[in-house]
């Protein structure tokens, strides 16, 4: 299934030159790698959901409380989805058509078999459409959860999102969730590994194998 998505990702870009390894997978041997690569260390941010939620949500930043709470008032419903349209209009509009309509395809395959869950926030107007508005995209693999896109098209939503994405893995039963590396090489990067650190746990380091540029 990650074959098939990756084969739609990459079908109009140019060809990979990075592998990833994962601090909740010993899958990666990267001690030979070939001339032509290098190893970076990196960090990413993994949360234990094992503890009670009172715990999980003290691990929280502070400044993020009264901005969830916020925004529980505020918008209509925040849930997790039983289709892949909310999340995928979500995407297109946040940033354009920058994916295959194949990958929401594979994502929705995922929904469907339970590698995957998608939660969203939805807003009304006063004319009584509704619109989603921000949306969160997470893989499930062994017992682990990856957060995997988190588009949105309003301010101060995406932070519910994603605390109601812990309580419904935590509901299923995932213990460790990887939020995705925190200290990334540019400042958009960086100020996004902040905002993901914000949900608490710790940096735990993971390695990217890079081809040289020439």
């Amino acid at each position: 299934m990650w074959a098939e998505y990756q084969a739609a990702y990459y079908s109009d870009r140019p060809q990979v030159t990075e592998w990833k390894s994962s601090p909740l997978a010993n899958d990666h041997d990267f001690s030979d790698v070939p001339d032509g690569y290098e190893i970076i260390t990196r960090h990413t941010q993994v949360i234990d959901l094992s503890y009670p939620l009172p715990m999980l949500w003290q691990g929280v930043r502070k400044s993020y409380h009264s901005i969830i709470h916020r925004a529980n008032e505020q918008y209509d419903d925040i849930r997790q989805d039983i289709s892949i349209i909310p999340f995928r209009l979500t995407h297109h509009a946040a940033f354009g058509n920058v994916r295959t309509e194949q990958t929401f395809i594979e994502q929705s395959k995922w929904l469907a078999s339970g590698y995957g869950i998608s939660v969203s926030a939805t807003s009304s107007t006063e004319e009584g459409t509704h619109s989603t508005v921000a949306a969160a995209y997470w893989i499930i693999y062994k017992g682990y959860a990856y957060y995997a896109s988190g588009p949105a098209i309003e301010k101060n939503v995406q932070h519910a999102v994603i605390w109601k994405s812990l309580e419904l893995l935590k509901d299923k039963g995932i213990q460790f969730v990887d939020m995705g590396q925190v200290d990334g090489d540019s400042v958009k990067e960086r100020n996004i590994g902040k905002f993901k650190a914000g949900f608490g746990g710790r940096a735990v380091p993971f390695q990217i194998v890079r081809k040289v540029q020439a």
